[in-house]
């Protein structure tokens, strides 16, 4: 292997695990024998891995990455409302007979929910899959329509390490606004996904690191998910006692969580960049 090729290893594989992650989506999205529940997470799951890889096009590619993002975004977006029902059902099941929250409330909040769970996934219809599909099949074939990169291995590890530093930059304080919270979430989603990249040309160190950052990953979409269970319970009248007590539960999970973001992210960008170029050298 020439120098040049060994130092666009990444680079040429990228677009290569981009284009067929995004192959598979789109198959599984149509297959009906898959429950659509299913479909709707993996599709969704997609969505933000594709958009967390396009981040690391070559800056000749800058605009046109752009547009993909944007359209995975759409796509994403088409199945959020099924999602999000379907989630904060599952968690007032998890709740009800296993807290002292008020059983009636937990009840009629089910009830109510559950017909919203089958009105929004009811309201995915044939039209809703065949438009996403459409859309990505549309960035796939802009994907594969691109010019060969000209950029090499550097490049991709700096914008590994652009987002690295945003989400430095965005750990939040225990009482940040949800908002702040979400935007930290998205950042860890995208360094998640562009480690579990790395790590296929890597091995041991960064697949240790994408494992860790998995876990950051899902204490702080549960602490999100269970907000707005406890939304939910308060417009079903559950005493605000009992909310409290249910919040300072999953406050100190969000304490964890953001102890082990402190550690994740303690890496300046410098001895990470030093470490990313050889792993991946």
């Amino acid at each position: 292997m020439s120098k040049k090729q060994s130092a666009r290893h990444l680079t040429d594989s990228w677009r290569a695990r981009l284009t067929g992650l995004l192959c598979s989506a789109a198959d599984e999205l149509v297959d009906a024998a898959i429950p659509l529940e299913d479909r709707i997470h993996d599709i969704r799951k997609a969505a933000k891995q594709g958009r967390a890889l396009l981040k690391l096009a070559p800056a000749h590619l800058h605009d046109g990455a752009r547009e993909q993002r944007e359209a995975l975004r759409n796509v994403r977006k088409s199945f959020g409302a099924a999602r999000d029902a379907r989630v904060s059902l599952t968690l007032l099941q998890h709740y009800s007979g296993k807290s002292k929250l008020d059983e009636d409330a937990i009840r009629a909040a089910q009830e109510k929910l559950a017909l919203h769970c089958e009105t929004e996934e009811a309201a995915i219809s044939d039209t809703t899959i065949g438009e996403a599909t459409e859309r990505l099949n549309a960035c796939i074939a802009g994907i594969e329509g691109w010019d060969t990169p000209t950029s090499d291995d550097a490049e991709l590890i700096e914008h590994v390490l652009k987002n690295y530093r945003k989400a430095r930059v965005l750990i939040p304080a225990i009482d940040a606004p949800l908002d702040d919270l979400h935007a930290f979430r998205s950042a860890v989603v995208d360094h998640r996904y562009q480690m579990a990249f790395l790590a296929e040309a890597d091995g041991k160190i960064l697949r240790e690191r994408e494992a860790q950052v998995q876990i950051l990953r899902e204490n702080l979409g549960d602490y999100l998910d269970i907000e707005r269970v406890r939304e939910l319970l308060v417009e079903h009248g559950v005493d605000a006692k009992q909310i409290r007590a249910l919040r300072r539960g999953q406050k100190k999970r969000l304490e964890k969580a953001l102890e082990s973001a402190d550690e994740l992210f303690s890496l300046r960008t410098r001895e990470l960049r030093k470490t990313l170029t050889i792993l991946t050298g």
